[in-house]
């Protein structure tokens, strides 16, 4: 896996410094969590009774490039809480396309692998193991090959955007994620084509 990743950072990386890219900062919120289970009662931080809502905050932060005016390659990294208050987090790298535009306004929808990570909930009294998971040691993790996000940004000025998302930050589960993208250009740069002697 980390294989994987370091080869789509190094492909990524030429393209970065050539065409159109940016960085982004965003704080996650509200989660949902589609699947019941056993351990909805541990959740402390729930929103519904049920536990379908509970506020999970955590920082994300990325880069992404774009091959083409509407095609992209994001990598982000999120740090934060989940719902029993543990400390997570996921890496994430997604191939992203443009699917909606009207004047300063832009969607786009994402789909690429994703490794989630969380502090294991075994030290948790009345906990019942999660077969989504995996451990090793005081880790819990799980591999998504198809994660996906739903992103909305509204442009502000030349350089920047307030940002909008629906994220797939663990397995069962979609966060709401609002934040700033700051671009370092929004014209591709074309190599120069000099000749040679």
């Amino acid at each position: 896996m980390k294989t994987f990743f370091g080869i789509l950072i190094f492909l990524t990386f030429p393209n970065f410094l050539l065409g159109q890219s940016n960085i982004f900062v965003k704080i996650l919120t509200l989660s949902t969590n589609f699947e019941r289970g056993e351990n909805d009662s541990l959740y402390k931080n729930k929103i519904s009774k049920n536990g379908f809502l509970t506020l999970e905050p955590a920082l994300l932060v990325g880069i992404e490039t774009f091959a083409d005016s509407k095609t992209s390659i994001k990598f982000h990294q999120s740090l934060g809480f989940d719902a029993v208050s543990h400390l997570c987090g996921f890496t994430q790298i997604m191939i992203r396309r443009q699917i909606w535009e009207y004047y300063r306004n832009k969607i786009f929808a994402g789909i690429g692998p994703t490794l989630f990570l969380r502090e294991s909930w075994s030290n948790i009294p009345e906990y019942k193991q999660d077969n989504s998971f995996e451990k090793q040691e005081k880790i819990e993790y799980s591999i998504s090959w198809f994660s996906g996000e739903i992103e909305y940004n509204r442009k502000f000025s030349k350089r920047n955007d307030l940002t909008i998302s629906l994220n797939h930050n663990h397995p069962w589960s979609f966060c709401v994620a609002v934040g700033w993208k700051f671009w370092f250009t929004r014209e591709t740069k074309k190599p120069c084509n000099c000749p040679t002697y």
